[in-house]
């Protein structure tokens, strides 16, 4: 539970209860006696809330669109404020001097725009946006789901230029985060418009271990179930080649952290479906990750579960990364990134994945290893290398398409 503001004898806080999160409020000389603020939606999650002194503001993801709503402080709705289809809302600041509410929405493929919210009218204008070189308005996308390998519906969202080809020949990127239930909100990314403009896709894959339907759907890809988040990954590139949008070696992926996990499991479980992979301080060695730095702390140990229990043992060794090379194949073509001074994934994981890679016999395809000297678990922290980081990042995942 989390505080998030005051509103005279009661405390208001963030919680979550029964796979929702919720906004309530409490009287602090009776803790047992609170009460839910915060409206449910069916298909849509609470992301975020401004409180201010007559009412609070409140934001869901849902599943066709993101939305703002105003509530009083008995929770009733006053007004609602639907967020254009492919956008996601990214912040929402109240400033308490000036009396402006500043919201900001992007994607993907546009980068963020401001908006200043009129909290009487309920209605929004244009207050500031990032200029880019490129008409975003070329881009389209469309949200869909797929069957991954025990039926469940997954969601995912693509997004092209003019047109979706079904002749097998775009280059497709592909990307996820999948884990902690995080929601995996779209943000914007040069290295999308690079492949974009480039004649190829994108698709971001919402695979259980995230939280896009909720904490249901994060527990059904935690700890025992980790398999199900790559499955669904490798579920999503054969849905997009069986549509004909794409074909096997015409694919890239790419993902950081977590993500990187599913990057090493995806090419290790199925290296015949990808042209190329990016893993961006990924989680590589899942039998020695808890015992360095941070990796043996409850959220981590949660999340994957420790080779201290024999049934979670097996499961992390059925599936790291670091422990299923097989030196009878040959692997995509792989940039391994990391951060010299990370102390979440240490550059270990890195380092040793890339040497067994290299010193595969049947290796044929490039393997890389680019360690960044002046940064850690998060990367480039100023523009110049930033610019530096996508550029290797993305002109090899394109190079070896081609």
């Amino acid at each position: 539970m989390n505080i998030r503001g005051f509103e005279k004898n009661r405390i208001i806080a963030r919680t979550a209860m029964n796979n929702k999160q919720l906004l309530v409020a409490i009287d602090p000389k009776d803790p047992g006696n609170w009460k839910n603020l915060s409206p449910t939606y069916e298909n849509a999650i609470l992301t975020g809330q401004e409180v201010l002194e007559d009412k609070i503001i409140l934001s869901y993801q849902g599943e066709a669109n993101d939305f703002i709503i105003a509530i009083d402080y008995d929770g009733q709705v006053l007004n609602e404020l639907s967020i254009t289809p492919g956008l996601s809302l990214s912040t929402m600041n109240f400033n308490e001097d000036s009396k402006r509410f500043i919201y900001s929405v992007e994607s993907f493929t546009i980068p963020q725009v401001l908006y200043k919210l009129d909290l009487e009218k309920f209605t929004s204008e244009l207050y500031d946006k990032t200029k880019v070189n490129f008409d975003f308005k070329d881009y389209k996308f469309r949200k869909t789901t797929f069957k991954s390998h025990d039926g469940v519906e997954v969601p995912i969202f693509i997004v092209f230029k003019n047109e979706l080809k079904t002749d097998g020949s775009t280059p497709f990127l592909l990307k996820t985060y999948g884990g902690y239930g995080n929601m995996g909100t779209p943000r914007y990314d040069p290295g999308i418009i690079y492949f974009l403009e480039n004649d190829g896709a994108f698709a971001y894959v919402d695979v259980r271990g995230g939280g896009k339907l909720g904490n249901s759907w994060w527990q059904d890809g935690k700890n025992l179930k980790k398999k199900n988040s790559f499955m669904d990954f490798i579920s999503a590139s054969e849905f997009l080649i069986e549509k004909g949008y794409t074909s096997p070696k015409k694919i890239a992926i790419t993902g950081a952290s977590h993500g990187g996990l599913v990057m090493g499991a995806a090419i290790t479980m199925r290296p015949d479906l990808y042209g190329s992979a990016a893993i961006d301080v990924g989680v590589l060695d899942m039998l020695r990750f808890e015992n360095f730095t941070v990796g043996a702390t409850n959220t981590n140990l949660s999340e994957f579960g420790s080779v201290k229990n024999e049934e979670e043992f097996k499961n992390l060794l059925s599936y790291s990364p670091y422990h299923n090379l097989d030196y009878n194949k040959n692997y995509p073509s792989t940039l391994i990134m990391t951060g010299k001074y990370d102390d979440r994934v240490p550059p270990l994981h890195s380092y040793k994945f890339t040497a067994l890679m290299q010193n595969n016999p049947n290796q044929k395809n490039p393997v890389l290893l680019w360690t960044q000297n002046k940064t850690g678990h998060y990367g480039a922290s100023n523009m110049e290398d930033k610019v530096l980081e996508n550029s290797f990042k993305y002109g090899f995942l394109l190079n070896e398409l081609k």
